[in-house]
């Protein structure tokens, strides 16, 4: 599915939308099982502000757990090098999330 931001990953994968689009989680979607936790920041690449809730919603949909969250102020590249370097915030919601989920499954 295009949107406006289409051409962004050709510029950033590929000139070939078929390269880029196995990359795509979208694309996959119905083969994912396990539970997701979704950061996008607000100031992030237009594409991903799209395409994370799309990704949400088709993971719910399909009754996957799943969560996701905009974290204010932050764009791509400095929510990943955080994430990298350590001393993120996230790391409490991460933590949070996997002992949820985890708990839910000892209890089935």
């Amino acid at each position: 599915e295009k949107d406006d931001y289409y051409y962004d990953f050709l510029r950033t994968f590929s000139k070939k939308p078929e390269v880029w689009k196995v990359a795509s989680p979208l694309d996959y979607v119905n083969n994912i099982k396990n539970p997701h936790l979704l950061f996008y920041g607000s100031k992030t690449y237009p594409a991903i502000k799209i395409q994370t809730p799309k990704l949400y919603e088709k993971l719910k949909a399909n009754n996957v757990v799943a969560e996701m969250k905009e974290v204010k102020g932050k764009s791509h590249v400095p929510m990943i090098t955080q994430m990298i370097f350590g001393g993120n915030d996230l790391y409490d919601d991460i933590v949070e999330f996997v002992l949820r989920v985890s708990s839910a499954g000892d209890k089935k």
